[in-house]
């Protein structure tokens, strides 16, 4: 895989029963080394070398501890040729990188798209940008029928009852 190819590492689908079935019998160590080993596999795309120096490493033990426990944790593990893999991991990797790869094509032609199309071809909304909008109401000129719409005649009256003062509504009268 070179380098500019976008990696699936950022994330990894973790299937709880299927783990929890895989460590029911090890004990707190070798379920970390476990679950180590499964980010190590991810993160290498399903396939490790066979280095038991390396593998300690990675998974955070003494060599000494790593060459103990190596059995149980790579019980369901694949070891042949200098090589360790885990056929749902390296599964899983494989689609989630055909995932990755389709969705960088998708985006890589919706944005070949959008450059080519014109204003006739994409317009931003339906509305027709030829002509002034002096038909669309003002601020401040009544004609936008919010709360006070059709209020201005009773507001007009009020203010000739109000006469010289404007506090004659609240004090009962003029």
């Amino acid at each position: 895989m070179s380098n500019d190819t976008p990696k699936a590492t950022l994330w990894m689908p973790w299937f709880i029963k299927d783990h929890k079935a895989a460590a029911s019998t090890l004990d707190h160590i070798e379920h970390s080394a476990l679950c180590y080993l499964k980010m190590l596999l991810w993160e290498n795309g399903g396939t490790i070398p066979d280095d038991d120096k390396w593998i300690a490493k990675h998974v955070r033990l003494p060599v000494q501890k790593w060459k103990a426990l190596r059995i149980a944790v790579l019980d369901g593990c694949i070891v042949e040729n200098g090589v360790i893999a885990m056929p749902e991991i390296a599964a899983e990797f494989i689609k989630a990188q055909s995932n990755i790869e389709q969705k960088r094509r998708a985006g890589i032609a919706s944005a070949s798209a959008r450059k080519r199309a014109t204003h006739v071809e994409r317009p931003l909304d339906e509305r027709d940008r030829s002509v002034a909008t002096s038909g669309a109401p003002r601020a401040g000129s009544g004609g936008g029928g919010g709360p006070n719409h059709g209020m201005s005649s009773v507001i007009e009256s009020l203010a000739d009852d109000v006469g010289e003062n404007p506090f004659a509504v609240v004090q009962g009268g003029k």
